[in-house]
């Protein structure tokens, strides 16, 4: 059974209909999706129901577990790719980062022994008295 390749989600909207439309196509129902997914019993049914995805209403979300029963009960991916446009926006719009203030890839610029100075003390000074004075 080969589904149609290729459609474009924009937006949270786009990936219910599409996951709504992926269940038709198999003809499985919103029960049985929670059942092979493992998700509670109604939980498909609210996350790709007629309103769902509408922005502006509290609905349940499929994210992330419920999103990754989905996509598997479905048979479904998600392939994520560039988008052009939205990459010229924000590179044109954004503040410069000073790399200077950054740890990209999360590199230390510490030695071993800055460690060793940085490694809190412990107080081997003992306390008189409560500790009220």
């Amino acid at each position: 059974m080969g589904a149609q390749l290729g459609r474009l989600i924009n937006d949270y909207r786009g990936l219910v209909e599409t996951c709504r439309a992926r269940a038709d196509e198999l003809g499985i129902s919103r029960l049985e999706i929670d059942r092979l997914g493992g998700l509670p019993v109604g939980y498909a049914g609210k996350i790709l129901g007629r309103d769902a995805g509408e922005p502006r209403r509290k609905n349940k979300k499929m994210w992330p577990y419920a999103l990754e029963a989905m996509l598997g009960v479905l048979g479904l991916k998600i392939l994520i790719i560039e988008n052009d446009v939205a990459t010229a926006r924000t590179l044109a719009l954004r503040t410069p980062v000073d790399r200077s203030n950054q740890r990209f890839g999360n590199a230390s610029r510490l030695t071993p022994r800055d460690h060793e100075l940085a490694a809190p003390v412990a107080d081997t000074a003992k306390r008189r008295g409560s500790k009220y004075g």
